[in-house]
């Protein structure tokens, strides 16, 4: 299976939610970000950087990848989008940060209208905020991935949200619980739609 987390923008979470996704799943990850982290979390072998230019690379069926991708459209991105089984479009409160993820959410589904968007770093009120800017344009799921410095620690830690809430440690779950469920539930979404 492939995911495609995509954005025009920065900054909205992409990488985050691609590596999150990657280490609860047990994924690759192919991103475009040739500054990304990622490499440093995952095994060297799990993780694709694509230099400028480079074609997507072809895989064999039977490997599951989520697609770290942001910035312009390109022929590599659109065929992301055309092999993706669900795209996620990540994106914040931040009026620019939701018309930049309206313009992708409007270009993203000419090519595959199997889309979930996210509203990432969310606070108090902001899910709802996402939610009813997206539903004036289109009826796709908006779900929540709360504020927290739980989702940033995995680069740290090397462990998924999941992994982390199902801690023995009641710290941990503490922490990480609420923002573990709302990645399952995502999770969920994204792969229901396929």
């Amino acid at each position: 299976m492939r995911i495609l987390v995509y954005s025009f923008k920065g900054g909205t979470g992409k990488s985050t939610i691609a590596l999150n996704w990657a280490l609860t799943l047990d994924w690759g990850v192919i991103t475009n970000d040739l500054y990304s982290p990622i490499d440093k979390v995952l095994e060297k072998k799990r993780v694709y950087k694509l230099q400028i230019g480079q074609p997507l690379p072809d895989l064999p069926e039977g490997v599951n990848v989520v697609y770290d991708f942001g910035g312009y459209v390109d022929d590599r991105v659109v065929k992301a989008m055309k092999d993706a089984a669900a795209i996620i479009v990540p994106t914040t409160n931040a009026f620019a940060e939701i018309q930049v993820a309206l313009e992708t959410i409007k270009e993203t589904e000419r090519h595959n209208k199997h889309i979930v968007v996210v509203a990432n770093k969310a606070g108090k009120g902001d899910f709802e905020y996402v939610q009813s800017a997206i539903r004036q344009f289109f009826k796709y799921p908006v779900l929540p991935l709360k504020a927290t410095k739980a989702l940033t620690r995995i680069y740290s830690s090397k462990k998924s949200l999941r992994a982390a809430a199902d801690s023995e440690n009641p710290l941990d779950r503490h922490a990480y619980t609420a923002a573990a469920d709302q990645f399952d539930a995502i999770v969920a979404a994204v792969t229901k739609r396929k």
